[in-house]
């Protein structure tokens, strides 16, 4: 077997307050396809519990705003290469987080993207409360909505100063970006930082953190670097690609040895061993790996596109640098522009797609099933306390806990001694005496048909 135990040897994550992400959904997926991003950290999503929000490749994990509108919220994005479990979330008015995990050099690591609205007050109590939920091991992202000189502010306010003393209780530290994440639209009005990474991880697990001019809100989106192994999704198989099974019935019948002879157990056991292996390298000689180039090709873009994402991107650089209305314009025309572009090439590569499908080779069958698929959300296990149950341990005393309530004996009354007097003389009594039955006359039957 191979691809039993793959890793990635970095870890890239992204943060960024989309203010809306519905609307930047064509251009976010660029992105994550472009720079290659397993874990994407999304605040301010205006979901709903209406919302259908997908990225292919990717699994979406998101909580909303407690009171259900369209405001608010985070969402994590994440490679579906990447193990990992959902975790209990936060889910109150001042703050929301959604939180997975998943293990970096063997070392389980909580993931939360957070969003802390700025019209709440948020005090001490409430960050300590939050941070102990995470406890040990975790990285937060998010719009924190807090300023403070310590990670790139101009000047420090309230919940700021509550939150950098909320982290000196508990031990955390910040990693934030060189310059400023959050550009506002009026002249003046300074940038600020406000989305930032708090930590709780390990020393050896090193980290690099740079902002990047992708992506369109008021919000600059982050990249994270994390060198260490990550653990896959993998699963056991002795090939690496599609089989030929043409080819493969061809080598397994050239190589097969059908007379042997099986007169004791060690002839058995040699034979299905034997067999065993000429299937295994049938199957590997009958294979194709799979070219990653062409795995990929359908995330290509076109060459104009790519160009209008780099001059986007020069735009963006170039009115954060000189905060002029003139480069600000020329940046909206450059966003909207690219937005059109996408739209157009993605609803293009639709009606190609529609176009290649036919009767004939199964192609339109395939497409139709996969629509009409229902995936029900499998929702976590949790334990009596509340709590979700992570390790294996916790999630098979659970099915003995329910198995053991569900399989018990029935409770086995024995009547008194009266009553079974009474019911063997019931028993005993002879059959009331009756005629014989009337019989059926053939004419009877050919009326009741006719009928």
């Amino acid at each position: 077997m191979i691809n039993i135990h793959k890793t990635a040897s970095k870890l890239t994550i992204l943060l960024w307050n989309a203010n809306g992400v519905s609307q930047h959904k064509n251009e976010l997926q660029n992105l994550l396809y472009e720079k290659k991003i397993h874990i994407a950290l999304i605040t301010e999503t205006h979901f709903t519990q209406k919302t259908n929000f997908n990225i292919p490749g990717y699994s979406l994990y998101k909580t909303d705003h407690p009171d259900g509108s369209a405001h608010a919220g985070t969402a994590i994005l994440i490679s579906s290469d990447i193990q990992h479990h959902e975790l209990l979330g936060f889910q109150e008015p001042h703050i929301q987080a959604t939180i997975i995990s998943i293990q970096i050099k063997n070392v389980p690591i909580k993931i939360a993207s957070v969003y802390c609205p700025p019209r709440y007050k948020i005090d001490f109590e409430d960050f300590n409360r939050f941070f102990q939920l995470l406890s040990h091991s975790f990285l937060a992202g998010g719009d924190f909505n807090s300023k403070h000189t310590l990670w790139g502010s101009k000047a420090s306010n309230q919940r700021g100063s509550t939150l950098h003393r909320s982290l000196i209780k508990n031990h955390l530290s910040f990693i934030s970006p060189p310059n400023p994440t959050y550009w506002p639209t009026h002249v003046n009005r300074l940038p600020e930082t406000l989305d930032f990474f708090i930590s709780k991880i390990p020393n050896h697990i090193n980290t690099y953190i740079e902002n990047i001019c992708d992506l369109s809100s008021d919000h600059s989106p982050i990249l994270l670097s994390i060198t260490g192994d990550v653990l896959l999704n993998s699963r056991p198989s002795i090939t690496n690609g599609p089989i030929d099974w043409d080819k493969f019935k061809l080598n397994f019948d050239q190589n097969i040895n059908l007379k042997v002879a099986l007169k004791s157990q060690s002839d058995v056991d040699n034979a299905a061993k034997d067999i065993v292996q000429k299937i295994q390298q049938a199957a590997i000689k009958a294979t194709s790996p799979i070219n990653p180039h062409i795995k990929n090709s359908s995330k290509s873009l076109p060459a104009d596109i790519k160009q209008l994402i780099i001059n986007k991107r020069r735009a963006r650089a170039k009115w954060q640098n000189s905060r002029l209305p003139s480069h600000k314009k020329n940046f909206n025309f450059l966003t909207n522009l690219l937005k059109y572009k996408l739209h157009m090439h993605k609803s293009e590569q639709f009606q190609l797609y529609m176009r290649s499908l036919q009767p004939n080779n199964g192609s339109l069958w395939k497409a139709t099933k996969r629509l009409t698929r229902h995936r029900e959300k499998i929702p976590p296990l949790r334990q009596e306390n509340g709590l979700l149950a992570i390790t294996d341990k916790d999630k098979a005393n659970i099915f003995a806990s329910q198995l053991a309530e569900t399989f018990q004996p029935h409770s086995c009354t024995i009547p008194e001694n009266d009553s079974l007097v009474e019911i063997q003389q019931f028993l005993s009594a002879p059959l009331p005496m009756s005629l014989p039955a009337k019989p059926i006359s053939p004419g009877e039957i050919q009326s009741l048909i006719k009928k």
